[in-house]
């Protein structure tokens, strides 16, 4: 029973209107506007790649890339607290010396 619920649940959502922008061919690029979030868009995702000194004179890498998830690109509670996106990260550390403390 609960999986039958759960399959007409999900359907329900899959039939939601959602109006998505689609990232086509011939965008033109604007900064500083386009170093942030475009919330019309379903997903996007930000890296941030460098290279650090540690204090015993190591060189390391690092990556960290944030991602955002559209949800709903209009919800209907007016909260600002109403879930839009999500949010995730991943890390990444390099120690190219192969020495791991």
């Amino acid at each position: 029973m609960m999986s039958k619920l759960a399959l007409v649940l999900l359907g329900l959502v899959s039939l939601q209107a959602t109006t998505w922008k689609e990232a086509t061919a011939g965008y033109t690029y604007a900064f500083p506007r386009d170093h942030a979030s475009h919330p019309d868009y379903k997903i996007e995702w930000w890296y941030y790649t460098g290279n650090v000194k540690a204090a015993d004179g190591r060189r390391l890498g690092y990556q960290v890339t944030f991602f955002r998830v559209g949800v709903d690109p209009a919800p209907a509670n007016p909260s600002k607290w109403a879930l839009r996106d999500l949010f995730m990260t991943h890390l990444a550390i390099s120690d190219p010396s192969g020495r791991r403390s």
